[in-house]
Formats: C-alpha cells, structure tokens, sequence
C-alpha cells in the first residue's frame, strides 16, 4: 500500500496543479486506499501515482466542461464489475458530480489502471 504524502509529492513533482486540486486528489488516494482492499487491490506507490494523474486529468476536464470520447457501453464489459463499481465511485466524489453518472470513458479508463494493478499483483 502506498504512503500518500509521498505519492503526493511525487505527483506535484510530474504535473501542475493548484492547492485545491491537490487537496481533492489527497481526498481520492485516501478514500482509494480504503476501498481498494474491498476490490482485492493492493495498490503499490508507481501505480498510485499514475492513478493520481489520471484523476488529476479528470478533474481538470470536469472543471473545464471537457469529456473524453464516447465508447461504447459494451467496453464496461470488458473490466471487472468490481473495478467499475470503484471508478464509479471515486469520480462520484468530484465536487459538483455527487448526483450525476461519470461518463462511461472516465469509468472504463479508470477501471482500466485497477486491471493493471490487479494484473501486476499476479492475479486475474
């Protein structure tokens, strides 16, 4: 499990954000860290720090009115249900998005990176 002031550091060390974002990414990692051992994810300090980044990515094009480009909704079959239900969760505490569905591309993508750790743990 990762260590979030480091992650922190190491993030704002690869990218720009503002003292806002930084503080809404603190709450992600922290609430990530509680919920990914219910989604059998031990998230390591590398894969924590690309997980901030794309929330980071996120974030600004959720201020900005931004979305990435459609997929199909089938894709969402392609993941675990229990890495979707997490992304979903997460990009449900944006500031702002509590009441409305993150779009299905943020959900998959995100997803996506806890395939990736879930794969590096060894597992299927």
């Amino acid at each position: 499990m990762y260590i979030i002031s480091s992650v922190l550091r190491d993030i704002s060390e690869k990218t720009t954000a503002d003292q806002g974002a930084q503080s809404k990414l603190e709450d992600w990692l922290c609430r990530l860290q509680e919920c990914a051992p219910e989604a059998g994810l031990d998230i390591g300090h590398d894969k924590a720090v690309v997980i901030g980044i794309h929330l980071l990515a996120y974030l600004q094009r959720f201020d900005q009115g931004e979305h990435l480009p459609e997929i199909p909704d089938e894709m969402l079959t392609e993941i675990s249900p229990k890495y979707e239900r997490l992304s979903r969760k997460l990009l449900k505490m944006t500031p702002g998005a509590e009441s409305q569905e993150p779009d299905t591309a943020e959900i998959f993508y995100l997803a996506v990176h806890f395939e990736a750790v879930k794969a590096n743990m060894g597992g299927n």
